[in-house]
């Protein structure tokens, strides 16, 4: 499917109790396969995420460019280049290879994975191969989502999380939205800006997430909501907050003696690394409540 691609995603959280902490881990732009990835940081985060206990119920989403294999336009003066049959086969061939390491990496992951984005850095597989589960066509992005039981969520997602508990039957939203997102300008406030600018778009999200630019942050936000009481009491005013987050990288640069486009155009190094989110739901005594759905407050903590 096209990069450009808006999709939107229900996922379901059981707790043990509603207000029980849940962590929610946000990272991406490894760029694994690249001369520039960071392997050893990246696969001691991922067992450090595996090894924590000390929440019982933990999710994952990756904001694109998990490998990297060809960019758009490299991708673009392929598919013009009339290569032969035998050069694509192994062109796919690598990639497969590269993207069943990457599975296997991410493998801890299955059954809490809840969407993978579409970032630019992708294969496109021009060959089916039934022993893997290709289809001519499928990105690779979208072949790791279905390897991990995940949803691919195409360039920008808005992601609904429904949160139970047991022996609750009341069913608690928290709003996500997650976007490969794009570079741009030099300042520090320049990478969350460009997320806060998604705020105007949809700005009941509790948790917006862009990746792209290997910028790594954790911004809170905070809305005021004016809330009716019962019995004819005058309204109260609430904090409403939000995180808007950047998810970080693992693609290196200024290593010495290494070639490498951030410093041909003397772009700031990524900050290697992921975001996490500790979240914890307060049962509201009143709210906007639709049908059994009800907005819970949420309260959030970050994890740099």
């Amino acid at each position: 499917m096209s990069e450009a691609t808006f999709t939107t995603i229900e996922h379901a959280v059981m707790l043990p109790t509603i207000s029980t902490p849940w962590r929610l881990y946000m990272m991406g732009d490894f760029h694994y396969g690249s001369d520039q990835c960071a392997v050893d940081q990246l696969k001691q985060d991922l067992r450090t995420m595996k090894a924590e206990k000390d929440v019982p119920v933990k999710r994952y989403v990756i904001l694109g460019d998990e490998t990297d294999t060809a960019s758009t336009s490299e991708r673009f003066s392929l598919s013009v280049a009339k290569l032969h049959d035998t050069t694509l086969e192994k062109l796919d061939r690598h990639a497969l290879e590269t993207n069943v390491e990457m599975r296997d990496m991410l493998s801890f992951m299955r059954g809490n994975l809840i969407a993978m984005v579409q970032g630019n850095h992708h294969w496109q597989f021009t060959r089916d191969c039934k022993r893997h589960d290709v289809t001519r066509g499928l990105s690779s992005t979208e072949w790791l989502a279905r390897q991990l039981g995940a949803r691919w969520a195409g360039y920008l997602s808005y992601v609904v999380i429904k949160v139970t508990a047991k022996n609750n039957t009341t069913t608690y939203r928290v709003d996500l939205v997650l976007c490969h997102g794009k570079a741009g300008g030099k300042l520090v406030g320049s990478s969350i800006n460009q997320v806060a600018d998604m705020r105007t778009i949809f700005p009941q999200a509790d948790i917006l997430c862009f990746g792209h630019d290997h910028q790594r942050s954790a911004t809170p936000m905070v809305d005021l909501t004016c809330e009716p009481l019962p019995g004819g009491k005058d309204p109260q005013v609430r904090q409403k907050l939000h995180f808007l987050c950047r998810s970080g990288s693992y693609q290196k640069a200024y290593v010495p003696n290494d070639t490498s486009y951030v410093v041909q155009k003397v772009l700031r190094p990524a900050s290697l690394g992921y975001v996490s989110l500790d979240l914890k739901l307060t049962r509201p005594d009143v709210g906007e409540v639709t049908g059994k759905d009800r907005r819970a407050r949420l309260e959030m903590k970050a994890r740099i």
